[in-house]
């Protein structure tokens, strides 16, 4: 167990507050300490205590899935809380409109995506999803998306604050330039990079834009990039754990809506 002197310690890599919406994300300078850790359920539970002591938040607000290269995606309500001890379910996107709920995806080179609704007052939406090659092609993408319109719509019925645009933004995934997969990988994705020997390069996000964007034709949506992941993702590869370079940490992706705005 981390000492609290070492938590105090403890920031994220990156962070972007837009209106009431908070995000972050933990790397491997914040997370190291938890290095020596072998046990993952152990690991896991100090994970939500670095992230309860930053956030000031008790545990049982923190949300943490079980991660299974799906599609499927939670949504957290009031009755949902608070959560369970430590996995919330198995799904590999969560969203809620609940506010100090702190959703968390973890990765090693798979890409992390964030959305929200406009934050700057009224009822805000928030979620994140964990895009895998496999999830992407399992079809998250338009499931989360068509769960998230069916929330805005919903709101707006009931009279409700909830406006768009939608942004979505990146979090740190392994760059396109290092990410080669085979043939029975490449076939599923529109946009790759054939290489010599029958590989090609793929990036994750370019791919999530793509399918984003065949989701949500018609409706009002702004691609951000707050963490300059889209600008420099090759500057910021060696700040956050990779599975593929033989890291075992996670990097701890997270968003909340917050009482107040931020200026």
């Amino acid at each position: 167990m981390l000492a609290d002197t070492t938590l105090n310690q403890i920031t994220p890599e990156l962070r972007h507050r837009q209106g009431r919406v908070e995000a972050a994300v933990f790397g491997k300078r914040a997370l190291e300490p938890l290095a020596a850790i072998e046990d993952a359920t152990e690991r896991k539970h100090e994970e939500k205590r670095v992230l309860s002591h930053y956030f000031d938040l008790p545990v049982d607000r923190i949300i943490m899935l079980d991660q299974v290269h799906g599609f499927d995606c939670v949504r957290v309500g009031a009755v949902d809380l608070p959560s369970r001890p430590l996995l919330y379910a198995k799904a590999d996107a969560t969203m809620t409109t609940e506010k100090d709920v702190l959703l968390v995806i973890r990765t090693a080179d798979c890409l992390p995506v964030f959305f929200h609704t406009e934050g700057t007052s009224g009822d805000v939406l928030i979620g994140a999803l964990h895009a895998g090659w496999r999830g992407l092609t399992r079809g998250i993408v338009s499931h989360v998306t068509s769960m998230a319109y069916h929330t805005i719509d919903r709101a707006m019925r009931m009279k409700l604050d909830m406006s768009e645009p939608l942004h979505i933004f990146p979090g740190p995934y392994i760059p396109g330039s290092a990410y080669e997969v085979g043939p029975e990988v490449a076939c599923h994705f529109p946009l790759t990079h054939p290489q010599q020997g029958g590989k090609s390069l793929l990036d994750l996000y370019n791919n999530a834009r793509w399918l984003f964007g065949e989701s949500l034709k018609g409706k009002n949506v702004q691609y951000e990039d707050p963490f300059g992941v889209v600008a420099d993702n090759e500057g910021l590869r060696d700040r956050f754990f990779s599975h593929r370079r033989g890291d075992t940490g996670r990097n701890l992706n997270v968003i909340r809506i917050t009482e107040a705005a931020h200026g």
